[in-house]
């Protein structure tokens, strides 16, 4: 679900909703969080006080990640954001990759279930954002 190989950690980190970041953002790690969003993304989850109790719960997390999260929410519930903003961005990001190896607009909607118009809206605003940031960057 989650391909962010090339892509910065300060760019996932500011697509992360505020309530998430906030809480947990400083202290557990951005593939912790990651790791949160896509396994229980969209629901309100229990954290046990005890990291021993968290650590069956929460497999994909590291040890450090875990006794975080039982310092910070132990004993009470948090609700995990489902990530629509980090999922839309990598959806886009996966789109324009494509399209940049060279496959055509017609294939990559193909693959990804998109219309042709889909793909070439996405390509076009992506180049629309690197001229704006190419433009304040100074010189």
């Amino acid at each position: 679900m989650f391909e962010i190989a090339n892509i910065p950690d300060d760019k996932l980190r500011s697509l992360l909703p505020n309530g998430i970041k906030n809480l947990l953002g400083k202290r557990v790690s951005l593939s912790g969080i990651l790791w949160l969003i896509k396994t229980y993304g969209g629901t309100d989850i229990y954290i046990p006080s005890s990291t021993s109790d968290a650590s069956a719960r929460f497999t994909g997390l590291s040890s450090t990640d875990i006794h975080h999260l039982c310092q910070l929410a132990g004993g009470t519930d948090i609700k995990i954001p489902s990530g629509v903003r980090i999922k839309q961005y990598l959806f886009s990001n996966r789109v324009v990759e494509m399209r940049k190896a060279g496959i055509s607009e017609r294939d990559v909607a193909l693959a990804l279930g998109i219309a042709d118009r889909s793909v070439r809206r996405i390509v076009q605003q992506a180049d629309w954002r690197l001229s704006i940031k190419q433009t304040q960057e100074p010189q």
